[in-house]
């Protein structure tokens, strides 16, 4: 019996680099390296003290935020306000390339919120870094022959930001920070 080859032609994949500019709608809350939320209030930290402690690594003394907490707004947005996008597929569609993302914004203001903390529940204050206003650039890659489109992944950026938040206390956390929007025009508006 006479055995046939069959050769497979593979296109390569064309990746493609974009930045989208995002700038908060409502201020953005860190809340980073104590998990101040579950914790016992850290001892003998002045408030500034704990809020620098809940900074994320800083890039070149500029302020940070973990590019997987943008990514993981764009997946959650992804599977309850896009039609026809699900986790998996927007989990794929693109990738943010650094760690971490500057936060283009004055120094965070120490802000104060009342919470319930500890196994117990009990009411403490915490105190967080706040910025406002604020903007990220976000370096991303996707393919051009990929589940979405740049167009799309605009769109589904703007859902995010909407719908989700990033930092604490963002929507789906009873709140209403963290909120932004993708803006077309770079710095110089």
């Amino acid at each position: 019996m006479a055995t046939t080859t069959k050769r497979v032609s593979l296109k390569p994949l064309e990746v493609v680099q974009a930045t989208l500019r995002i700038e908060g709608i409502t201020s953005l809350i860190c809340q980073g390296l104590t998990g101040t939320e579950v914790t016992d209030k850290p001892g003998d930290m002045t408030p500034e003290q704990e809020m620098e402690s809940n900074l994320y690594p800083k890039v070149n003394g500029q302020n940070t935020f973990p590019s997987q907490k943008v990514n993981n707004a764009c997946v959650d947005a992804a599977k309850t306000h896009v039609p026809g996008i699900d986790k998996t597929q927007a989990r794929g569609a693109f990738f943010i390339t650094p760690e971490y993302l500057i936060i283009e914004a004055g120094g965070p203001n120490c802000r104060s919120d009342a919470v319930l903390r500890g196994p117990n529940k009990a009411p403490a204050i915490v105190y967080r870094p706040e910025f406002i206003p604020w903007e990220m650039e976000i370096p991303i890659e996707f393919s051009k022959s990929g589940v979405l489109s740049l167009d799309q992944i605009v769109m589904l950026f703007n859902s995010a930001g909407f719908h989700v938040g990033i930092g604490a206390w963002n929507p789906p956390h009873n709140g209403i920070h963290g909120r932004f929007r993708v803006v077309t025009n770079d710095k110089g508006k």
